[in-house]
């Protein structure tokens, strides 16, 4: 499932790449300059390679501790680790980065511009969310106690 994901995300990133050339080398720098503030190119895809390597690590937890048959936790994480390699993966293949490209809106009011990996992290971590909020509903409470000691209190 998540590989049919990465490869659409690349057909319509090579499109939008396409347009965007079309519209001169500047488009591209643009795009990238409204997604963080960091100093370099090289710096913020460094920042956003790192950040989504520890996010990988964290759903691969959370994936070990998912039960057999918990099918919407499983397709959540699968969206949010799709969307997360895929934009991995335009960072790591080309110097531009990841190329947002969906624009939505009506008339003077926009949505911010995002890819299909984008959608597959933004929905899988809705789901995941979700599935995360009724387990912790279901489950019961966990009362604190305190430790026992071995030693008897000193009056």
């Amino acid at each position: 499932m998540n590989r049919h994901l990465i490869s659409a995300a690349d057909l319509s990133r090579e499109d939008a790449l396409l347009v965007l050339r079309r519209a001169g080398e500047d488009g591209v720098e643009v795009l990238l300059d409204l997604l963080v503030a960091a100093p370099t190119v090289e710096e913020r895809r460094g920042i956003f390679m790192a950040l989504t390597a520890g996010a990988l690590v964290i759903l691969g937890r959370l994936y070990k501790a998912t039960r057999q048959g918990d099918f919407l936790r499983t397709i959540a994480l699968g969206l949010v680790c799709g969307g997360a390699v895929g934009n991995l993966i335009d960072r790591v293949r080309s110097a531009t980065g990841v190329v947002d490209f969906i624009d939505v809106g009506v008339g003077d009011l926009r949505w911010p511009t995002f890819n299909v990996a984008d959608m597959a992290v933004s929905v899988g971590a809705f789901m995941l969310a979700w599935v995360l909020w009724g387990e912790e509903r279901s489950s019961p409470p966990v009362v604190a106690t305190a430790p026992v000691s071995d030693t008897p209190a000193e009056s």
